[in-house]
């Protein structure tokens, strides 16, 4: 049995998730794809986003809005780069990433984001999605 460290899960649970945006974004996935249902899966229980410009959005919304995204930008790359833990213990893990678009309306954005995740079993890669804050990297 391979143990996986909480680097690789990260790692592993972000580019998940991004690919499952990215195929939404662009409208490879169509509305009643089983990939929506995994990305309002992913998102814990009181899970909560600041947005890049500082707006904080309750997983209610956070839902509503990629719901509602769906096929906006049908040329969409999304890259996950620099992965690292910066803490984690046995219920928690907090990370770090780059977070790379191209091909969108805004040619090429960049954020950097700090990921908090729960320990959960019953997720893909052994983590649920608590909080995520994003800061611009280059401004649309």
């Amino acid at each position: 049995m391979t143990v996986m460290t909480d680097e690789q899960a990260v790692q592993d649970e972000v580019v998940r998730l991004h690919r499952i945006i990215q195929r939404w974004l662009s409208g490879r996935a169509t509305p009643d794809d089983p990939d929506f249902d995994a990305f309002c899966a992913a998102q814990g229980a009181g899970f909560t986003l600041v947005m890049p410009e500082g707006r904080t959005l309750h997983r209610e919304d956070v839902l509503e809005m990629v719901r509602a995204a769906h096929g906006v930008e049908p040329a969409i790359e999304i890259r996950i780069h620099d992965v690292t833990v910066v803490a984690a213990d046995a219920d928690v893990v907090v990370a770090t990433y780059r977070e790379e678009h191209r091909g969108t309306a805004a040619e090429h954005i960049e954020r950097l984001a700090t990921a908090v995740f729960t320990r959960d079993g019953d997720t893909p890669h052994g983590l649920r999605w608590r909080h995520l804050h994003e800061t611009w990297a280059t401004v649309p």
